[in-house]
């Protein structure tokens, strides 16, 4: 009969037994190591992203372990940026006054955000514009002969310099010479019906009184001649008066008809035995230059055909093609610099007189004027050259980068830091824009800090939250 082991022989049989290899401990404990090590990976990503999921901005919790925020307020982005909507939305722009807060100075720097301080500052915008040079057509004279005739002289030659009344051409025209006559006869006329009345009336009562009467009214009908007469000269620009040349003699009478309206140096060096009563002088209205000349002595001329064209080109007009995009920042009255191709160092100033109303069926342009001055008369008409509007002028204009405003719909706005942490959607009104910078007429004062370079960022930011919010 066998004898059962003692404890003791039962426990030197369990210390002499095969111990486990470590395959078999690590089937045994592997999954419970392979999950530790999924939490430490978990725990680290969680640490390096601050516990931000990607992608998942509308029903996020707080970061403090409570509920997902209540109220429209929600974290946007990954960035892990709160979005702060306002609690009464203008209806304009309703981003206006909506936060973005983010969880640290870090996490704004990621976002490679720079700022800019609202300045005060001069503010001066043009429009540039093709231009050229053209007379003032109310300092242009195109002279023709007031009657037919023939050229007799010529006085002045093409840009030589003129002064009002100077002699241009001398014209022999018969009609000038029957006026004279007519005015000679007239005159001759009434000073012999003045004598017959005054006579009449010495005789007193031997004179019927018919008589006298008769001789008044061949008196007023005498100065009516004389008058008509005088009118008839002046309209040809040689103005005489009865009463101013009634005292002369015969021969000094004809010799102020003969040279009548001529300068006297003109009149010197006509001899006055063979010079014609018929010489009508064609003279300049105003200063200016000779453009155009078109009479040749000998040559028969008329009213209808120009001989001379006399311009002032102290003042002149600057036609411009301004681009359709510029027509409406344009007003009468702005100023206008224009600088003539190939004078560099030389400028034009002026004011816009005239907008056009309609498009240039060939440049598809809006025409605008300015009146200069010229005062040196350096440049002449058709002379081209490039022309700036000025169509803002402020000594003082609120100016921002012009990155720093972003566009939503009608809406314009900025982002306005608040904290170092905290920006704010801002509406303005933004006025022009020149040099990088774009004036703020109202939404900030100067000395805030606005965000420029990336702003647009924070704009996605916020238009991501606020869909995310309308998705709560």
């Amino acid at each position: 009969m066998s004898k059962s082991p003692s404890p003791v022989e039962a426990d030197a049989g369990g210390a002499g037994a095969r111990p486990r290899s470590a395959v078999e401990s690590l089937k045994e404990h592997g999954p419970t190591i392979a999950v530790l090590l999924v939490l430490a990976g978990v725990a680290y990503w969680g640490y390096r992203s601050e516990w931000k999921i990607p992608g998942l901005s509308g029903s996020r919790s707080n970061g403090s372990g409570g509920e997902a925020k209540g109220g429209g307020e929600h974290e946007a982005g990954d960035r892990g940026a709160r979005i702060v909507p306002p609690e009464s939305p203008a209806k304009d722009c309703p981003l206006d006054r909506t936060r973005i807060e983010f969880p640290s100075a870090d996490a704004l720097g990621r976002a490679g955000l720079q700022v800019a301080t609202v300045r005060e500052q001069p503010m001066t915008a043009t429009v540039g514009a093709p231009g050229e040079i053209d007379y003032d057509p109310t300092l242009v004279a195109r002279l023709s002969s007031p009657v037919t005739g023939r050229v007799w002289r010529v006085e002045k030659e093409v840009g030589e310099r003129v002064r009002k009344g100077d002699v241009l051409a001398l014209l022999d025209a018969a009609r000038v010479g029957d006026l004279k006559a007519e005015f000679l006869q007239a005159l001759t006329q009434l000073n012999l019906r003045t004598t017959t009345l005054e006579n009449l009336k010495a005789a007193g009562g031997a004179v019927p009184a018919r008589q006298v009467r008769e001789a008044e009214a061949s008196l007023r009908d005498g100065r009516v001649r004389l008058f008509n007469a005088e009118q008839a000269l002046v309209n040809l620009g040689l103005p005489i008066k009865g009463k101013d040349v009634e005292k002369l003699s015969e021969e000094a009478l004809a010799t102020r008809l003969r040279f009548l309206g001529l300068p006297e140096s003109v009149a010197k060096s006509l001899d006055p035995e063979t010079a014609t009563s018929n010489l009508l002088p064609l003279t300049a209205p105003f200063d200016g230059l000779v453009a155009e000349r078109a009479a040749t002595p000998g040559e028969v001329v008329d009213p209808t055909r120009n001989l001379f064209v006399v311009a002032d080109l102290r003042r002149v007009w600057i036609v411009m093609g301004v681009r359709l995009e510029d027509a409406d920042r344009l007003a009468v009255g702005q100023p206008v610099d224009f600088q003539p191709d190939g004078h560099p160092d030389e400028v034009l100033r002026g004011k816009l007189s005239w907008i056009s109303t309609s498009v240039d069926e060939k440049t598809r342009s809006m025409r605008a004027r300015a009146v200069v001055d010229n005062p040196k008369e350096h440049f002449r008409a058709r002379t081209f050259g490039t022309a700036r509007i000025t169509i803002r002028d402020a000594p003082k204009a609120v100016t921002v980068p012009g990155d720093a405003i972003q566009r939503e719909g009608r809406c314009r706005f900025v982002f306005v830091r608040l904290t170092d942490t905290v920006f704010q959607v801002r509406q303005v009104r933004a006025g022009v824009s020149s040099g990088g910078l774009t004036e703020v007429l109202e939404g900030v004062r100067p000395g805030e800090v606005v965000a420029t370079t990336g702003s647009f960022l924070l704009k996605s930011e916020v238009l991501k939250g606020r869909l995310g919010g309308h998705a709560d």
